[in-house]
């Protein structure tokens, strides 16, 4: 499981997590974010929108599930892409800056781009040459320091011209430590969890409307710690915006969110905490939760930093499991209407998978198989008898794993019990040093995007109670 820790620093805030695993030494995951004051932006009129959900004081560009599954398809990228390099960094005295690759560079661009395009804003930023420099200055100082700063100190070996450019950028720029690609920590930064709950700083960021261009950096040391930087205050976009940015956006992609989730509603305005009142309702049942400074169903705050536009909203709903209906689904629809502001708000915020569900299937694999879904028969291939995992192309969007063995103690699988959580860890190595943690909210699991050739260790924990005990280590073998 996981911990966060925070450190300020005048208006510059730094949010560092960190992963403590019992076979290991501590793991970190960090992310610092610079709050820095944007001009205050106003709303002018009582803004009104029709997209057939009765939205009232929401003007953000509407982004249907079809929109969001079309543009993800021919713009999009992978969410944990690869890091390449034209040149490496080097990550021992006297160091230096290094190349990302221009794939790499733009995969970065098009997971943020994504991102603002499903919230309904501009989604045109673009890479700055300058920008990427100093994100990657930053990185590099960061990877030589160990540690993460908006004010690094200077690192013994360093040039001095290396070191005020890396200065430079981390001044500006949103800072983590520990992921494994650029990508990664741009979700994370989205999610905003946590500590970070009470101003979701990194997500206004990413979603501020001024942003035009911006820069990326990573750097690893021997380690494989990856250090990253995203330059966040560019404002040479539009200086002007008239509608509240929400995020889960309306029609919101299941697969980002989890029970933990912060709402958050940017305004461009301060507001008063205790004149906001928030209502939540799940349409399916009616179920409604409440949001005040008196009394809340859940956590709830109200930010008036400079992240990006002033005036947030934040919130998260006590899901619970007392119903069954501890996280988010498929087809959920939930109104949310906002009073004590200068102006009407209320909008429908819908989630959808956004790749059809991923379907296990046990089998001995030869040519002829064929596999049912949702009453389609999807043909599929496997070259050899001994094969664990395949793919085959079910839908338009994404792929769905198949899972093929004649040794079923290669197929790691997890009866699900009812009102119970689970939580699974994956790692590459046997020591599970470094991993991944996800929540299982399907009675099936399968992990995606495990790559050919290699393999993997998994364990599982249910969480019944405030103590965790993690089973044994499970191998998977993927050819």
């Amino acid at each position: 499981m996981y911990t966060e820790s925070e450190k300020m620093n005048g208006n510059e805030e730094n949010m560092k997590r960190f992963f403590v695993n019992k076979r290991t030494a501590l793991i970190f995951s960090a992310m610092f974010l610079l709050a820095s004051i944007i001009s205050i932006l106003e709303l002018k009129d009582d803004i009104k929108a029709d997209n057939g959900t009765g939205t009232i004081g929401l003007s953000v560009d509407y982004r249907s599930p079809e929109d969001i599954r079309n543009y993800i398809a021919n713009y999009g990228t992978e969410e944990d892409a690869d890091v390449v390099y034209d040149e490496k960094p080097m990550d021992t005295k006297p160091y230096s800056l290094g190349k990302l690759s221009k794939g790499t560079l733009e995969s970065a661009l098009k997971l943020l781009n994504q991102m603002r395009y499903i919230a309904g804003i501009p989604y045109d930023v673009e890479l700055s040459g300058r920008y990427n420099e100093l994100a990657q200055a930053a990185s590099v100082v960061s990877l030589a320091n160990g540690d993460i700063d908006h004010n690094p100190k200077m690192p013994k070996g360093i040039s001095d011209s290396l070191y005020r450019l890396g200065k430079d950028g981390a001044s500006k720029s949103n800072l983590g430590m520990g992921y494994r690609s650029i990508n990664s920590s741009l979700i994370s930064y989205m999610e905003d969890g946590g500590y970070n709950k009470d101003r979701v700083g990194h997500r206004r960021w990413i979603l501020n409307p001024a942003m035009k261009k911006t820069g990326f950096g990573f750097a690893t040391d021997s380690k494989s710690y990856g250090y990253t930087a995203h330059y966040a205050l560019d404002s040479s976009g539009s200086s002007k915006y008239n509608s509240p940015i929400v995020w889960p956006a309306q029609n919101m992609p299941v697969e980002y969110v989890n029970d933990s989730y912060p709402w958050s509603i940017s305004l461009g305005y301060e507001i008063n905490i205790s004149d906001i009142h928030v209502e939540l309702v799940r349409i399916s049942d009616n179920k409604t939760w409440k949001f005040s400074s008196a009394s809340s169903d859940g956590y709830f705050t109200v930010d008036n930093r400079g992240y990006g536009q002033k005036g947030c909203i934040i919130f998260i709903p006590n899901m619970g499991y007392n119903d069954g209906r501890a996280e988010y689904m498929d087809g959920d629809k939930f109104r949310v209407t906002v009073k004590g502001l200068k102006h009407k708000l209320s909008y429908q915020v819908s989630f959808f998978n956004l790749h059809p569900k991923d379907v296990s299937y046990k089998t001995k694999a030869n040519n002829k198989n064929k596999l049912s879904y949702n009453g389609k028969k999807v043909k599929f291939n496997s070259d050899t008898k001994n094969e664990n995992i395949k793919t085959a192309k079910q839908q338009k969007f994404g792929k769905k794993t198949v899972f093929l063995s004649r040794n079923n103690k290669r197929i790691f699988s997890v009866n699900m019990k009812n009102k119970c959580k689970y939580i699974l860890m994956y790692s590459s190595g046997k020591d599970m040093a470094k991993f991944k943690i996800i929540n299982l909210n399907i009675k099936t699991p399968v992990i995606k995007q495990l790559k050919p050739g290699k393999t993997y260790y998994v364990k599982l924990c249910a969480v019944k109670s405030s103590k965790i005990k993690w089973g044994k280590v499970r191998k998977i073998v993927v050819k």
